[in-house]
């Protein structure tokens, strides 16, 4: 885990024909650039399959995305969302992704929420560059 006090970071569990988990960690340095940081596993829906790792990925958030973020930050973290729980120990229904965010603010409590409430603009902010 990054040593910042600010950061995002999103977990996810679902998918169609394989269940996918996966982790993001975007962080903000001192010099305020926003970097990122993905990995991942999946696992077909074949009893016993193995899991399959994703490609660790690395990137800077552009400008434009992190004014984005931080827009959406600015507008999010007042409001403390985590009485709301998704069971991410199982997986959803096929074809569903629960997304597990998690906002992390110097001198705040940090913000739980879930982005299959309806929220999903931070968790498409900072997705990894394709």
């Amino acid at each position: 885990m990054p040593d910042t006090p600010t950061m995002v970071m999103m977990y996810g569990r679902g998918g169609h024909l394989a269940t996918t988990e996966y982790s993001v960690v975007l962080a903000r340095g001192a010099d305020d650039v926003w970097r990122g940081t993905a990995v991942g596993r999946s696992q077909i829906w074949v009893k016993d399959a193995p899991y399959s790792p994703l490609k660790r990925i690395e990137w800077v958030l552009d400008t434009a995305k992190a004014r984005q973020l931080e827009d959406a930050l600015a507008h999010r973290c007042p409001f403390d969302r985590s009485a709301k729980k998704v069971d991410l120990s199982t997986p959803p229904p096929r074809g569903v992704i629960y997304q597990r965010i998690d906002v992390v603010l110097p001198g705040r409590k940090t913000v739980t929420y879930y982005a299959s409430e309806g929220d999903g603009v931070i968790a498409s902010i900072i997705q990894p560059p394709e």
